[in-house]
C-alpha cells in the first residue's frame, strides 16, 4: 500500500523481478514471482526446506492429493542465525553477512523456546510479522521488536530469535528445484514423498524424504525418514517419530529424533549427530489426584561421555481450591548438557550445524544419581490473582540439591509481576550431576500497560556464566501519545545494566547481555487527508559503541491515481577505533488507479552512501551508488 489509500498490506503479488502472475483454480494454483518453499504440513520437520525465492511454484490439490513443486534460478545464499533473547526489544544484529547483502523481504523471524534440559528440542515456535511485531533495517541488519523478548519463559526454558533470510553473494546463478507430494490414502492415513535439489556452488545439496501420518482415534502417529547429500558433508541420514495420545484422563507424547554426523539440512531444526528421545505422560486418577511421568535420552556421536538418560515419576494431589502438592522421584545418569552450555550460532547453506553443545566446566561424574523432589503450588487466599510455588530436589546419595521458587501476581488488569529463581548445587541441570559447579538462574520482572499505547517493563535476570555469576537488569518505557487530530508522538527509553560480572557486550550461551546500554527513541507523525509524514530518531549508547539512527518517510496522494513517496534512513556507528556512516534515500511515484486496477506502476530513484574508517590516520573509504527503476503490474481475470 501507499500513504493515502485504503489498501491492505499483503504479499500475494510480491516479486523482486518485474513480472508476476498467479492463476488460481479451486485449491490449485500456478504462480511466477516471490514465494517461500517452507511447507505448512505438520508432518514436515526434519525434511523441512525453508527459503525465500523467485521463480515458478505450482500446487495441485484435489482433496486427496496435494503436490507442490517449485523451481528457481537464484544467486542468493540461505543464512540462518539464532540469537539468544536478552529481555529487551533490541537491537539484535545479523552478523554473519554484510547487511547490504540482505535481500529485502526475504527474512523469516521466529521466537523459539528450547528445552532447558534438552536444548536441541524446540518446545515452541512463534512466527512474528514484520511491521506488526518487529522492524529490520537493511542498512545495518538491525532488528528491533515492538515489545521486549523475554530471555526465558515461565519455566526458565531459554528463548531465542531465529532469523532465516537470503543473502546476495554476487555469485553465479544456480538452480533450486523441489517437490512435496502428500497422498491421503484414507480419512486417517496420509503418506508423502519429498525431493529437493539445491545446486548452490558453495555447497550443492540434495534432500529426499518419506513421510507418514496416521490418526487412530485419540492417537496420532507421525514419522519421517530423510536422506541428505552435500558437497561438504557427503551422505547423511535422519529420522523422526512422534506419538500423541489425548483423552479425558490421559495425555501422552513420545518424540524421537536421530541424525547422523553428516546430516545436512539447515531447516531441519536439529543438529547433526544427535539422538534425542523424550516421553511424557499425564494420567488423571481422580478429580484431585494425577500421576505424571517423564523419560529423556540425549546423546551425541561426537561426545566421549555416556548418553544422558533420566526417568521421573510424580504424584500430584490437590488439597483444596488453593493448594496443590507434588512428590516425585527421578533416576538418571550424571552426564549431558544443559541449556547454559548450548552455543547458539548460525546455520548456512554451507554448514548444516545448528549450534553445538559444549562441556560445562568442572569434573563431570559418570555415576548415576537418584533424587527426590517436592513441590507446593498455592494461590494466596487474600490475593486471588497471585500464585506462588516452591520446589526442592535432593540427591539421595550426596549433598547435591536444587531449589526453585517463583510466582506471578496480576496487580491490576494492566500490570503483571512475575518471577522465578533456581539454585542448583552440584546438580548442573535436572538430569545432570557436576561435583564442582553451582548454577543460578533467575528472572524477576514487572510489565505495565499503563495507558492505551503505552508500556512499562522491568526485567531482572541472573545466570552463571563461564566467567562467574552475572546479573543483568533491563528496564524500559514506551509511549505513543496523541497531540491533536493531526499529530502523534512516540517516546521511549530502554536501559540495560550488568549489575556485576563482565562489562563487555556479548550474546553468549549464557543468554545474558553482559554489556551496559542506554537507548532513547523519539518520533513524530503527521496525517492530514492524503498527506502523511513520520520520523523516528534513536540514540543508543553502549559499553562498546555509540549509534545514531534516523528514519523518515513521507507520502502525498496527488489525486485518486497518483501518489508521491519518499523515505530516508541514516545511521552512524562509532566505537572501538572504528566508525561507519550509512544512508539511503528513496523517492518514488506510484500509479494505482482506483476505478480500474488492471494496471499498477512504481517509479523509484534510490541513492546509497557509505563511509567507513578505522582510525584518524587512515583515509576513510567512501562509496555512493544511484539507481533508477520502474515496475509495472497488470492483472487479468481468466
Amino acid at each position: 500500500p501507499v500513504y493515502g489509500d485504503d489498501s491492505v498490506r499483503g504479499y500475494d503479488a510480491q516479486s523482486t523481478q518485474r513480472f508476476y502472475v498467479r492463476i488460481d483454480k479451486n485449491r490449485s494454483y500456478l504462480l511466477y514471482g516471490d514465494f517461500t518453499t517452507a511447507s505448512s504440513a505438520e508432518i514436515r520437520k526434519l525434511s523441512q526446506y525453508s527459503r525465500s525465492l523467485t521463480g515458478v511454484k505450482h500446487q495441485y490439490d484435489n482433496g486427496n492429493m496435494r503436490i507442490t513443486s517449485f523451481a528457481s534460478r537464484t544467486r542468493s545464499t540461505q543464512v540462518v542465525e539464532e540469537l539468544r533473547a536478552l529481555g529487551i526489544s533490541g537491537p539484535y544484529y545479523l552478523t554473519k553477512i554484510s547487511a547490504s547483502d540482505l535481500l529485502a523481504n526475504s527474512e523469516k523471524v521466529e521466537i523459539l523456546v528450547r528445552d532447558k534440559n534438552q536444548p536441541n528440542i524446540i518446545l515452541s515456535i512463534t512466527p512474528v510479522t514484520r511491521y506488526t511485531d518487529y522492524s529490520i533495517e537493511a542498512l545495518t541488519g538491525r532488528i528491533m521488536f515492538v515489545s521486549p523478548v523475554s530471555a526465558y519463559d515461565d519455566n526458565l526454558n531459554p528463548r531465542s530469535i531465529r532469523v532465516t533470510y537470503e543473502a546476495d553473494m554476487s555469485g553465479p546463478e544456480y538452480t533450486v528445484i523441489g517437490t512435496d507430494a502428500q497422498f491421503k490414502l484414507t480419512d486417517n492415513l496420509q503418506v508423502g514423498v519429498v525431493g529437493i535439489k539445491d545446486d548452490s556452488p558453495d555447497n550443492p545439496r540434495k534432500i529426499g524424504g518419506l513421510t507418514a501420518l496416521a490418526r487412530l482415534g485419540a492417537t496420532t502417529l507421525s514419522a519421517e525418514a530423510v536422506a541428505t547429500n552435500s558437497l561438504e558433508q557427503g551422505d547423511g541420514k535422519g529420522g523422526r517419530f512422534e506419538l500423541k495420545h489425548e483423552t479425558a484422563n490421559l495425555r501422552a507424547i513420545v518424540q524421537a529424533f536421530k541424525t547422523s554426523a553428516t546430516f545436512d539440512n539447515p531447516s531441519g531444526g536439529i543438529s547433526a549427530g544427535r539422538t534425542e528421545i523424550n516421553a511424557r505422560a499425564d494420567y488423571k486418577l481422580s478429580d484431585d489426584l494425577r500421576v505424571r511421568s517423564e523419560a529423556l535420552y540425549s546423546d551425541s556421536v561426537s561426545s566421549t561421555t555416556e548418553a544422558s538418560k533420566s526417568v521421573a515419576v510424580a504424584l500430584q494431589k490437590r488439597l483444596n481450591q488453593n493448594v496443590v502438592v507434588e512428590a516425585a522421584i527421578r533416576h538418571g545418569n550424571s552426564t549431558g548438557t544443559s541449556s547454559s552450555s548450548f552455543d547458539y550460532g548460525q546455520v548456512t547453506s554451507s554448514s548444516g550445524s545448528l549450534g553445538s553443545t559444549t562441556t560445562t566446566s568442572g569434573t563431570v561424574l559418570n555415576d548415576t544419581t537418584t533424587t527426590v523432589r517436592g513441590r507446593v503450588t498455592s494461590r494466596i487466599p487474600a490475593l486471588p490473582s497471585a500464585q506462588v510455588f516452591g520446589e526442592v530436589e535432593q540427591d539421595v546419595n550426596s549433598d547435591a540439591h536444587a531449589v526453585a521458587m517463583g510466582g506471578a501476581y496480576a496487580l491490576t488488569q494492566s500490570t503483571r509481576l512475575y518471577g522465578r529463581y533456581e539454585f542448583m548445587n552440584s546438580l548442573a541441570s535436572a538430569y545432570n550431576l557436576n561435583s564442582s559447579t553451582q548454577r543460578n538462574v533467575g528472572i524477576l520482572g514487572v510489565e505495565n500497560k499503563y495507558t492505551e499505547g503505552g508500556q512499562l517493563y522491568n526485567e531482572y535476570r541472573l545466570a552463571d556464566t563461564d566467567s562467574g555469576r552475572t546479573a543483568t537488569s533491563a528496564a524500559g518505557a514506551r509511549q505513543t501519545f496523541r497531540i491533536n487530530d493531526y499529530w502523534r508522538g512516540t517516546a521511549g527509553i530502554e536501559i540495560t545494566r550488568a549489575l556485576n560480572g563482565s562489562s563487555s557486550s556479548s550474546n553468549s550461551s549464557s543468554g545474558i547481555s553482559l554489556g551496559d546500554s542506554t537507548a532513547v527513541v523519539t518520533g513524530l507523525s503527521y496525517v492530514n487527508g492524503g498527506f502523511k509524514t513520520s520520523s523516528n530518531l534513536e540514540f543508543r549508547n553502549s559499553s562498546s559503541t555509540d549509534t545514531v539512527t534516523f528514519v523518515s518517510g513521507t507520502g502525498y496522494r496527488i489525486n485518486d491515481n497518483w501518489t508521491l513517496l519518499s523515505r530516508s534512513v541514516y545511521t552512524r556507528t562509532q566505537g572501538s577505533g572504528t566508525k561507519l556512516t550509512q544512508s539511503r534515500q528513496q523517492v518514488g511515484l506510484a500509479y494505482r488507479p482506483t476505478e480500474d486496477d488492471s494496471w499498477n506502476a512504481l517509479m523509484r530513484y534510490e541513492r546509497k552512501y557509505e563511509n567507513s574508517g578505522d582510525s584518524a590516520d587512515t583515509p576513510d573509504s567512501t562509496s555512493t551508488t544511484s539507481t533508477l527503476t520502474t515496475n509495472g503490474i497488470t492483472e487479468t481475470n481468466v
